[in-house]
């Protein structure tokens, strides 16, 4: 139990690094998404490799994280753009955290 504990820690404080390291091409590619302009598939911004783009209401953003739902953890996890905020009328209801500005964390199990 304390090591699932500790990897919970690590990979969360782990995501959250990451995630600050890369705010500005999150931020770039969130806004291409938005405006249709990013094309599609898997692609490489900042640290993370996404997939699974789309666009929500409000001018928000989805994707998935590649390489989640590893053997680690077996919940898939994303990041959500939500320039609207998290009360984005029930689109999206597996937001786990607040990152910081407009992005939350998603998961799925």
């Amino acid at each position: 139990m304390a090591l699932v504990t500790l990897v919970t820690a690590v990979s969360g404080a782990c995501t959250w690094a990451g995630f600050k390291l890369s705010e500005a091409a999150l931020n770039d590619y969130a806004h291409a998404v938005a405006a249709g302009t990013a094309g599609v598939g898997q692609r490489r911004v900042g640290l993370f490799t996404v997939t699974s783009s789309q666009r929500l209401t409000g001018g928000g953003v989805s994707f998935a994280i590649a390489g989640s739902g590893s053997f680690l953890s077996l919940e898939e996890y994303g990041m959500a753009y939500l320039p609207t905020g998290s009360d984005d009328g029930g689109e999206f209801d597996e937001l786990d955290r607040h990152l910081g500005g407009d992005w939350y964390l998603w998961m799925t199990d």
